[in-house]
């Protein structure tokens, strides 16, 4: 007997990673929607896509000294078990 093969069914997903929103110029940092708490980017009318919750150690939260500090302190183990 001959194994069949299943028809699978792809869902169509459509996944956006930014939301532009419209109808307002003045910047805000959350949104009360029927979804939640939205947090949105500097400019204000981008929604930050993950969230990043409200914890200050999430790296999403990190100041750009703060990652970028990271990055350099990882950055010589990095090398170390590429070159070896």
């Amino acid at each position: 007997m001959q194994p069949t093969l299943l028809d699978e069914k792809k869902d169509d997903v459509n996944v956006q990673t930014t939301a532009e929103l419209s109808g307002s110029s003045s910047p805000r940092s959350k949104k009360q929607t029927s979804f939640g708490d939205l947090k949105y980017a500097k400019d204000g009318t981008t929604v930050l896509v993950p969230q990043p919750s409200d914890d200050p150690n999430d790296p999403l939260n990190w100041s750009w000294m703060k990652k970028h500090a990271v990055f350099t302190a990882l950055l010589p183990g990095w090398y170390v078990l590429v070159a070896s």
